[in-house]
Order: C-alpha cells, then structure tokens, then sequence
C-alpha cells in the first residue's frame, strides 16, 4: 500500500477478502474481518489511508449461485465506497463484470481461472489470488480508458444523432 502519499487510482473488487490495485506490481488481497460492521470500518480505514484521486470497481455481482447474504455484503461494501468517494469528492468509476471480463480476458463470461491467466499474459503478473486478478483487471481497464457502459454510450449518440435528423416522414 501507498500511505500518506496520494495515489492516481485504486481499484478493489469488493468482498471480504478484498482484492486492490494501484500499480500492476502494488496489489494484494485485505481480509477485512469476521463481522459485517468489522469489514466496513476497516474498509472506510483503508480508502482514508489510500486516499486516491479515482476509485474503480465492479459494480455488481449478481446470479443465482450468488447467495443473498454474499450479495448483501456485497452491496454493503459498494456503499461504503460510494459514501467514502462522495465525502472525499473522489471520482468513482464503476464497472459491470462482464464488461470487465470483456475488455480484460475477451469473454464477458471469463472465469476465475481466465482472469488470472489474462493477468500473466496481458500484465506479465502472476498472481494466485482471484480477488486481485479482478482487481488489477478493474485497474487496467480505468487506466486505459475502458468506456463502463459501453452499450448506453452507443445508444447514447444513435438517440442523438436520430434528434438531429430530418423527419422524412
């Protein structure tokens, strides 16, 4: 970790063992604690320690494998992180994990085991963990410019280029 020293990015993939990124040889895994309030004081700790300029991360995890209480958690974390990067006037990107997945293996339905061999071979890292191959894939796709709602932009200009054009009929 970067303390005291303000850092460009900082992506994490939210959970109890929380995956970050802030270079692709800074990274690492944080167990955040046993209960609920534990993880979330200990990650309001963190992101005040790390204290970055862009914070990205996966939006959301859903499925039907994907336990209610997981996602709850899961939805816990994401808050404290909006809330942290709203008080502090951070810029918070927010990424789907498909589009994650996407940009950084080439298949939006990557498994864990593809995200950690996109790690080695578009980074060149070798990481065991998959909670920081997310991580550094959410880190690689802020820092290259990764559009987070690719599909919206799209359908953003096709709407606004059809306002603009002549009625024909």
């Amino acid at each position: 970790m970067m303390p005291r020293e303000q850092m460009e990015y900082l992506a994490i993939d939210p959970g109890r063992h929380l995956g970050w990124a802030v270079t692709k040889r800074q990274f690492g895994v944080i167990d955040l604690g046993e209960t609920l309030a534990e993880r979330l004081h200990r990650l309001w700790r963190e992101l005040e320690e790390w204290r970055p300029r862009v914070v990205a991360m996966e939006d959301a995890a859903y499925g039907a494998k994907f336990q209610f209480a997981v996602q709850l958690s899961h939805a816990e974390m994401r808050g404290v992180v909006r809330l942290y990067c709203r008080h502090q006037l951070v810029r918070l990107v927010l990424y789907k994990p498909a589009t994650i997945k996407a940009a950084f293996a080439g298949s939006g339905r990557a498994d864990k085991a593809m995200m950690i061999r996109a790690c080695r071979m578009r980074l060149g890292v070798d990481v065991k963990d998959d909670n920081v191959a997310d991580a550094l894939a959410i880190l690689w796709c802020v820092q290259n410019g990764i559009d987070p709602e690719p599909g919206k932009t799209a359908k953003r200009k096709a709407k606004a280029a059809s306002k603009r054009a002549p009625k024909l009929f």
